[in-house]
């Protein structure tokens, strides 16, 4: 069984890593949300193209991925606000890890203090 010193050195390590992980990750994250940016736009305009031709005038290919594009696209807006959510979670993950260290003064570091965010 850990002693409360080990416990409390075991916090304190994930909390740092909390700390110095998180902006390598906000930065993936960020990547992630503008390619899937990218791609919900070029799905848009291939979906624009099929609409502007008038419906009775498609091809049956043309409806089946005109319906494969709208519910491609569904699902990519679906991953983006989940990612875009997960980037929170991380940003509170880096502020509640700081905040915890501040409560024992002698566990903070000087980047903790300064911050990166």
């Amino acid at each position: 069984m850990p002693t409360k010193r080990e416990r409390l050195e075991n916090l304190t390590a994930a909390m740092q890593a909390n700390i110095d992980d998180g902006p390598a990750q906000l930065a993936a994250l960020g990547v992630d949300i503008a390619a899937l940016t990218t791609d919900i736009a070029t799905t848009q305009a291939e979906i624009d193209v099929i609409t502007a031709i008038a419906a009775n005038s498609r091809t049956a290919a043309q409806k089946v991925d005109l319906s494969n594009m709208r519910k491609s696209i569904a699902l990519m807006r679906v991953l983006k606000s989940s990612l875009q959510l997960n980037k929170k979670l991380i940003r509170n993950d880096m502020v509640t890890s700081r905040y915890g260290l501040f409560l024992d003064g002698s566990r903070v570091r000087d980047t903790d203090v300064n911050g990166s965010e």
